[in-house]
């Protein structure tokens, strides 16, 4: 033991590289295990939210995607008014774009966006 103590003692930097190594490796596997929890408890909500709704787009628009021509206000009344739908609202979605000029930008993520909805007065069931 005395001579692991003087060998570390001897070769100080590679005594502090070598904890330093330590303490990021345990500090990256916390942090990425703390991230991947948190991912997996946003994909647990986002699929018990989105379980019981859906979503009506029109049939040129790419599944999984709000692009197509909008829907008239008419098919929200069609689809409130089926049987076993507790509600149904229009949605708007408009692609926000701050910049006047037609220079294309690539951006990364999700594109910022301009929701706008209409919902109708709430009605008291008897």
């Amino acid at each position: 033991m005395a001579e692991t103590v003087r060998n570390l003692l001897r070769r100080k930097l590679r005594t502090a590289l070598t904890v330093m190594g330590i303490m990021v490796g345990t500090l990256a596997l916390t942090v990425m295990g703390s991230m991947s929890e948190k991912i997996n408890l946003l994909v647990d909500g986002a699929a018990k939210f989105f379980n019981t709704r859906v979503i009506v787009q029109p049939e040129a628009g790419v599944p999984g995607q709000f692009l197509g021509p909008p829907l008239s206000l008419g098919v929200a009344e069609e689809i409130r008014a089926l049987p076993g739908v507790d509600e149904a609202f229009a949605m708007l979605y408009l692609l926000y774009r701050e910049r006047r000029d037609d220079t294309p930008s690539i951006g990364i993520g999700f594109p910022p966006l301009i929701v706008g909805g209409r919902r109708p007065a709430l009605r008291l069931r008897g």
